[in-house]
Formats: C-alpha cells, structure tokens, sequence
C-alpha cells in the first residue's frame, strides 16, 4: 500500500510541475489498470483498490475499473463500497448479468435478501427466455424462437451462446421470414471476434451465414476454416455442408440445431 501512495504521490507531482522537462509524466489510466489487475492476482487488494480508484480519478466513467473495485473491495471486507461501485457500473450498462450475479452475492453477505434475490431474477431471466426460444425452435415455431433469442441478446449482450443461436436461425431457418442473412453475419462475425476465432461452432455459424447473404466464397473459406477446428465427430456433417456451399446452395436446419 505505502508503494501505492509513493507513486501516488509521484504522479501528483509530476503533475504539478508538468511544465518541467526532468519531471516523469502523469501515469496513463492503462497503466494504473494494469497495476490493478496484477495486485488483484495477487490478491493485494489494498494496491489494487488504490490503483482502480487512480484509474477512476482519470476516467470517472471507466466501467471497468468500477467493476475491478467492486470486486477488490469485496474481497477486501468493504461491502458497501463494492455495491456503490455495482450501482455505479450497472447505471452505465444496466444489461451486465454477470455483475448482477455479484451485486446478488453482495447483498446477501449484507443480509439484504430481498435485493439479492430480485438481481438473481434479472440474472436469470435471460437464460428463462432463450431457453423458450429453444423450445418453440424445437416445435419448429421459428418465428417465436427468433423473437426469443432476440430478446435473450438484448438482455445478456455479452453471452455468446445467445448470439451465435440468434445468427444461426437467421442463416439457416427454413422460414423465408426469419431468415436475415447480413444481419446474421453481423453476428456471426462479432461472436468469431468474441471467440477469437477459435470455436468450430462459431465459425461453422458464420459460413452459414454468408451463404445466406449470397457470398459463396467466403462461406467455403470459413467452412473449411471450421473444419481445421472440429473433431472427427462432426467433421462428416461439416464437409457436407461444404459441399452445399461450393455448389452454392445455402444451408437449411429441420427441427432444433
């Protein structure tokens, strides 16, 4: 903590005196980010509380650093401190499940059940809704399914399972009116961004979907690229659908995925 303070200190001068070539620049919010997340591995969380509040005092509507003081702080013993760091983080994206989830934690470590039992029903309710999209695509109600998986992305924008289902019926329904395929390579896209494009199932998606669209020759490139990435298991299913978009034919799923 007392290293903390020095270089608190040290920044604050410099500062001060910025008009001083021999004086070391302020320190960049990146840089106290960073410091943070490697004291909370630590699990140092005096520094790391100090490092996101200095992170805070640079950029008062960084997110993040509300969301890694929540957490240090909690950890720390400071309950209040980490729920005033949730409320602050979730004005600013009120859709982050996840952080809901800890806020719930919180609370009940406070004693506060009602609250914590009314964040873990936000929480969940998106995994209520795509779970009722799933089952109306089961009973091939598309439209239904399609309606679901959008509102189960609007609620958990982070979840990639959401998205890759919501492109995936958009590429591949059999239904005229659900499909949209350049909106589903949006998607697609975003997800294999998500994934680093490491997921065969993500990028198998994305392949479908540019076939959607018409664009043949990306949706072979990115089949293959899938293909390089599954397992013996699926790799027949994958190299028919290959097939389908060198002939270019786009696909069609029956039933559920």
């Amino acid at each position: 903590m007392l290293k903390r303070l020095a270089n608190i200190l040290v920044s604050s001068v410099a500062l001060a005196v910025s008009g001083c070539p021999n004086v070391m620049p302020e320190r960049s919010a990146r840089e106290w980010m960073a410091d943070g997340r490697i004291h909370s591995a630590e699990a140092r969380w005096d520094d790391a509380i100090a490092d996101f509040t200095e992170v805070l005092r640079l950029e008062p509507k960084s997110r993040e650093a509300l969301v890694q003081r929540a957490h240090a702080s909690y950890q720390n013993g400071d309950a209040d401190q980490a729920l005033d760091d949730c409320d602050a983080a979730l004005r600013l994206e009120p859709n982050d499940v996840e952080l809901r989830r800890f806020r719930a934690d919180v609370y009940r470590k406070t004693g506060d059940v009602a609250k914590a039992d009314l964040d873990d029903h936000e929480a969940n309710q998106a995994q209520n809704v795509f779970q009722r999209g799933r089952q109306a695509q089961f009973q091939r109600d598309y439209r239904a399914a399609a309606a679901d998986y959008e509102d189960a992305v609007r609620l958990d924008p982070r979840n990639v399972e959401y998205r890759n289902q919501l492109a995936w019926v958009q590429a591949t329904c059999p239904d005229d009116a659900v499909r949209n395929g350049r909106h589903a390579v949006e998607l697609a896209l975003e997800v294999c961004e998500l994934t680093k494009w490491r997921d065969p199932k993500v990028i198998n998606t994305l392949a479908a979907a540019y076939a959607e669209a018409g664009q043949f020759e990306e949706a072979v490139k990115m089949q293959q690229k899938a293909m390089e990435l599954v397992g013996p298991r699926r790799r027949e299913d994958f190299r028919r659908r290959l097939k389908m978009y060198e002939e270019q034919k786009p696909y069609r799923f029956v039933g559920r995925r």
